[in-house]
């Protein structure tokens, strides 16, 4: 029986309000902590050694919480993946720390302990955001085509689809942005970072099954949510699939695609030996979508 989820209640608008507001925080609260984080360190420092040493730190701790806070799938995987950007963050942090717990220790022996910390810690920033990256793979199966979860799993004459907050939850994925008719979610595991569903809000079986108003709709919502996927991606295109096969709920697949990625062409094929996303990338995916669809941060 076809389920009609156009009137979600005041609760459920109200879950949906505040779970997209835990997911991102206003900007508001994120300047506020930075500040913050600038302050406390800026006076621990000033304290011990002396205004000088304290800007050095207040404009250190500023940058880097400001930068960490830009969330662009490229800079997000360029950080994870850069030595340098890793001893750049390492070397300071090391040194102002045991500068504010160690005071009586000379700032020259400290400079070369935070040196000597940071030539070893930070090529192992890459090697553990890979090793996580394998991990969430072996994890969590591919949501692509090839690999998506049997329909056999659910209830008999059930349409997972039409109950958005379990399909969220099957395939681990974050609404970004809905209107009347159609909704958009983002999917945070796999090898394609911005990978994403848009479906029909009621429960329409095929493509050819399409009667307005979503056939009216149709051209304009597809548009702009792969513009949107694309832009926040930095793609240089989006697929675009549409089966129906195994899940007869009418959905399109959407997958960015940049020149030497996971994908490899045809219908949203992934590189066997591809790895997953990291769980950075992919929030960073899903939020830069929502922000372009809803102005929302």
């Amino acid at each position: 029986m076809a389920r009609d989820d156009s009137s979600p209640t005041l609760t459920a608008r109200l879950m949906r309000r505040f779970a997209a507001w835990n997911d991102s925080p206003p900007i508001g609260w994120q300047v506020t902590w930075a500040l913050l984080l600038a302050s406390a360190a800026t006076g621990a420092v000033y304290r011990r050694h002396g205004w000088a040493l304290g800007l050095a730190a207040a404009l250190y701790y500023g940058a880097v919480t400001v930068i960490g806070m830009v969330s662009t799938p490229r800079l997000v995987a360029w950080r994870e993946q850069m030595i340098a950007w890793a001893a750049v963050v390492a070397a300071p942090m090391v040194f102002f720390v045991l500068a504010i717990l160690f005071p009586a220790i000379p700032l020259w022996q400290i400079a070369v302990i935070a040196l000597v910390a940071s030539a070893i810690l930070a090529p192992l920033a890459p090697l553990v955001s890979r090793r996580r990256q394998r991990d969430a793979a072996q994890a969590t199966p591919s949501l692509l085509p090839s690999s998506r979860p049997d329909p056999t799993m659910l209830p008999d004459g059930d349409c997972l689809l039409c109950r958005p907050a379990d399909a969220d939850k099957f395939f681990n994925r974050r609404r970004v942005w809905e209107d009347e008719h159609w909704r958009l979610s983002v999917v945070l595991r796999g090898a394609v970072a911005g990978f994403a569903h848009l479906e029909t809000r009621r429960h329409i079986p095929y493509i050819t099954d399409l009667a307005a108003p979503e056939a009216a709709t149709l051209g304009p919502v597809l548009a702009r949510a792969t513009a949107a996927v694309r832009e926040a991606t930095g793609a240089d295109k989006v697929y675009v699939n549409v089966f129906g096969d195994r899940v007869p709920h009418l959905h399109f697949n959407l997958a960015p695609c940049h020149p030497g990625g996971p994908l490899v062409g045809g219908a949203g094929q992934v590189r066997p030996d591809a790895p997953a996303a990291s769980p950075a990338a992919h929030d960073a995916a899903a939020k830069a979508v929502r922000r372009l669809l809803t102005g929302l941060a």
